[in-house]
C-alpha cells in the first residue's frame, strides 16, 4: 500500500513539473523577458541556497526539480524514507519560489497569448495542488516512517529477549516471557497505529487527486 502511495504522490508532483517546464520554455523564448546583459552578469533567479543552479533562465531550475523528484524514486526504493521526506521538503520550497516567479511574470505580460498561459486561475490551481499534496502526505509519511522504525526496534528487542529466555535458568526465563508479552503488546499497538496511518495517508491522497480530465 505504502509504496502506492509513495507513486501517486510522485505522479502529482511530475504534472506540476510538466506544467512548470512548459511556461519555463515560453518564458525563456520571450523576449519580452529576456535578462539584460548587466542582469545576466550580476544576479540568478533564485537564491542558491533554494536551487544548485545559477543563472537567469527558468528551465534549469525546473529541471533541478525534476532531479530531485527522481532522487526520492530512488532512495523510496532503498527504504531511505527519512531523507526522501527531508527532500520532499526542499521541493515544496522551490515548486512554490517558480511559481511565484511565474505569477510575478504574469502580471508584466502584455499579449493575450502569453497572458492565459500564466494567469492567475491557473497559477493558483497549481500552487493550491503543489500545497495540498505536500501539507497532506509530508507529516503523515514522517510519522509512519517513525512507527516502522519503533516497529523494527521492538521486533529487535523481542528476539534478544528469546535468546536471554532460551538461555538463562528458569528465574530468567520467567522474567524474559513477562517482558516478551508486553513488547508482543506494544508491537501490536504499532502496528494498529501503522495501519491507522497508512488508511490516513490514502485518504489524503485520494482527496488531492486531480479529476480524470479536469482543465
Amino acid at each position: 500500500m505504502v509504496n502506492t502511495l509513495h507513486k501517486t504522490t510522485i505522479n502529482k508532483l511530475e504534472s506540476i513539473v510538466d506544467e512548470l517546464r512548459t511556461q519555463a520554455k515560453d518564458v525563456d523564448n520571450s523576449e519580452q523577458f529576456a535578462p539584460t546583459t548587466r542582469y545576466s552578469k550580476q544576479t540568478s533567479l533564485f537564491a542558491q541556497t533554494l536551487f544548485h543552479q545559477n543563472g537567469t533562465k527558468y528551465s534549469p531550475f525546473v529541471e533541478e526539480v525534476a532531479a530531485n523528484i527522481k532522487q526520492i524514486k530512488l532512495l523510496l526504493s532503498k527504504r531511505q524514507d527519512t531523507i526522501a521526506y527531508s527532500l520532499l521538503e526542499r521541493i515544496e520550497h522551490q515548486v512554490s519560489a517558480l511559481i511565484s516567479a511565474f505569477n510575478a511574470l504574469g502580471s508584466m505580460k502584455k499579449s493575450e497569448q502569453i497572458a492565459k498561459q500564466a494567469s492567475r486561475a491557473k497559477q493558483a490551481k497549481y500552487k493550491s495542488a503543489a500545497t495540498q499534496i505536500m501539507a497532506s502526505s509530508h507529516q503523515l509519511h514522517q510519522q509512519l516512517a517513525e512507527y516502522h522504525d519503533f516497529e523494527r526496534r521492538l521486533l529487535a528487542m523481542i528476539s534478544e529477549r528469546e535468546a536471554s529466555r532460551l538461555a538463562g535458568n528458569a528465574a530468567i526465563s520467567k522474567k524474559a516471557e513477562q517482558e516478551i508479552l508486553a513488547l508482543h503488546q506494544r508491537l501490536g499497538r504499532c502496528r494498529q497505529a501503522i495501519a491507522k496511518t497508512e488508511r490516513q495517508i490514502e485518504m489524503s491522497e485520494t482527496k488531492t487527486s486531480p479529476r480524470r480530465g479536469a482543465r
